[in-house]
C-alpha cells in the first residue's frame, strides 16, 4: 500500500511542473491577467486581448 501512495506522488511531482500550474510561466500568466482585468487597460501603445496584453 505505501509503495502505491509514494508511485501516485511520484507521478504528481512529475506531471504538475510540466502541466504551467506553477513556476514562472504561472506567474506571467496570473500578472497578464491582473493588467489586463484589474486596471482595464494595459498602456497606450498595447491593447487588452482577451486576458493578456499585445501590441496594437
Amino acid at each position: 500500500m505505501m509503495k502505491l501512495f509514494l508511485f501516485i506522488v511520484l507521478i504528481i511531482c512529475l506531471i504538475y511542473p510540466a502541466s504551467g500550474l506553477s513556476g514562472p510561466n504561472f506567474d506571467d500568466r496570473r500578472l497578464e491577467r491582473a493588467e489586463c482585468f484589474d486596471n482595464g487597460d494595459c498602456g497606450n501603445d498595447k491593447t487588452c486581448n482577451g486576458y493578456k496584453c499585445e501590441n496594437k
